[in-house]
Formats: structure tokens, sequence, C-alpha cells
């Protein structure tokens, strides 16, 4: 993983989050920050922080306190939103699943791929990565 991949992929994501949130709040200003092998998004008006993304590398999914971190996010009632190399999302769903254990259900998770794909990982797309067959019947409309 380089710091390119982290850099490309930050700006990618930066660019969506800057419409999404824009759409809602036309005034929000979205800011980036890559430092090693992590970047982070935050989109904020005035002094509120409306979203916190954070695009996670191999390294830097080895910090111990990133749940931590994600809860702070949560419990500001901030949007928080994660992106993972593809090969490790499946693992960090289920690490992401300790927050519902503290009523933070409220996130989003990403995967990236080395060509700068993102995509979101949904059960149907979880149930993939770990591979497992699809839901039988299928489930009604997933909120994400």
């Amino acid at each position: 993983m380089t710091t390119d991949l982290v850099e490309s992929i930050t700006q990618k994501r930066a660019e969506a989050t800057s419409r999404e949130v824009r759409a809602v709040y036309p005034d929000a200003t979205v800011s980036i920050e890559v430092s090693g092998e992590r970047g982070i998004i935050t989109a904020y008006q005035e002094r509120y922080v409306l979203s916190k993304e954070f695009v996670e590398s191999e390294s830097s999914l080895r910090n111990p306190r990133l749940l931590v971190e994600y809860a702070h996010v949560l419990q500001a009632k901030s949007r928080l939103v994660v992106l993972v190399p593809r090969d490790r999302a499946a693992a960090v769903r289920l690490r992401l699943l300790e927050l519902n254990n503290w009523w933070l259900c409220y996130y989003q998770l990403h995967y990236y791929e080395e060509g700068g794909g993102i995509k979101m990982i949904d059960r149907r797309t979880f149930r993939r990565l770990m591979g497992l067959p699809p839901d039988d019947p299928p489930r009604g409309i997933e909120v994400a």
C-alpha cells in the first residue's frame, strides 16, 4: 500500500463527500488531511463537524484505538464513514459491529481497490466477501 493510493482515494472520496454534504448543507466546508498512510476527510459548517471519514490502510488499521476514535465521532452526532482495503473489509465490518453494542449504529463502511474503485459494503456485499451464500429469501431493502 502506498501513500499515493491513500491520497488518491482520499481525494476521490472528498469530492463525493462534498457533493453529498452540500446537498443538505450548502455552506459546508470539506477539508482533507493525509498523514502517513491514513486520510481524514472532515465536513463542517461553522464550528460543527457534520461528517468525518477515515481512509485507512493496512498499517493504520493496526491502531488499537480506532474503535474509540470512531465512537467519539458518532457520539458527537456526526456521520462516520470508514474506507478500508478490499481484503480487510469483512474483518473491519465485524470489528465495527462492536459499535452497535454501544447503540452507535449509524456508520458506513466502504472498501477500495488498487485501481481506485470504491464500493459501499452492505449485507449482500459482506456475505459475498465472507464466502457466504446470498440470503434466501432476499431480505427487504437495507438501509445503510
